[in-house]
């Protein structure tokens, strides 16, 4: 039986190009690539769904923890980071659920394609963690959803060089080798960090000023994918440029 392969989708299907993309120098640097990058309508589509998409497991927790009383909610939270939801006796549903989706394995996971790029990455000059600092981490400020938030939370002035700062140690931390294992720096600080998150989204959400018509739900996953993107990739040109130097 033989298989009919996939087509490129035409550019008709395709949404048109932003204007700032229509716009020199952006104009000519798009039709270098070697693909087009815009998304298809059915994928534009599918994005705009996760506008309204936090993180559900965590924004659960934060819902039960708000019920307890005398911070039993944040301290059952701790110990479960630093020993272990087994180490309670009873859990509460909303905590078993944050801790299976922070430990579940994706199917499509690589472990040892993950340790070969934590190896790399941890014999990596200096000047590859201030290109994410000052590079990476600035063009994350391009999404208007996200700067929402920030400014509502006086996180935009008051605390842009900590929260540079807290972000680069974060990065650092997940991408050593054993960064991501269960009772790493790395792993017990993004449960940390995905708390936070929901922490904000519910105040967020309750905010005056918020237009949830306009930004969709604060802190949500399709504001994620925009502030990684740039990110990461501004972080992994200087890796890219040490190709075949890194030996792990």
């Amino acid at each position: 039986m033989t298989s009919t392969p996939t087509s490129t989708p035409s550019r008709t299907e395709r949404v048109p190009h932003p204007d700032l993309f229509r716009q020199f120098p952006l104009s000519l640097a798009r039709r270098a690539l070697p693909n087009d990058p815009r998304p298809t309508r059915a994928q534009y589509a599918h994005y705009l769904t996760l506008t309204r998409v936090g993180d559900p497991p965590a924004d659960n927790l934060v819902t039960w923890i708000q019920t307890q009383s005398g911070g039993q909610g944040r301290r059952l939270f701790e110990q479960a980071v630093e020993h272990g939801i087994e180490s309670i006796d009873n859990p509460p549903a909303e905590l078993v659920e944050f801790f299976e989706a922070m430990e579940a394995m994706p199917v499509w996971l690589d472990r040892d394609r993950i340790d070969i790029a934590q190896r790399a990455t941890s014999r990596l000059p200096i000047w590859n963690v201030i290109s994410f600092l000052y590079l990476g981490f600035a063009m994350s400020y391009l999404s208007s959803p996200a700067n929402q938030v920030l400014i509502r939370t006086a996180d935009l002035h008051k605390r842009a060089p900590r929260r540079i700062v807290e972000t680069a140690v974060w990065w650092m931390e997940v991408t050593k080798p054993g960064g991501l294992d269960r009772y790493s720096v790395g792993f017990t600080s993004t449960a940390r960090v995905r708390l936070t998150h929901a922490y904000m989204r519910a105040g967020m959400k309750k905010h005056p000023e918020w237009d949830s018509e306009s930004w969709g739900d604060p802190v949500n996953q399709a504001q994620k994918a925009c502030e990684y993107t740039p990110a990461t990739t501004v972080a992994s040109a200087p890796a890219a440029a040490c190709a075949g130097k890194v030996t792990v």
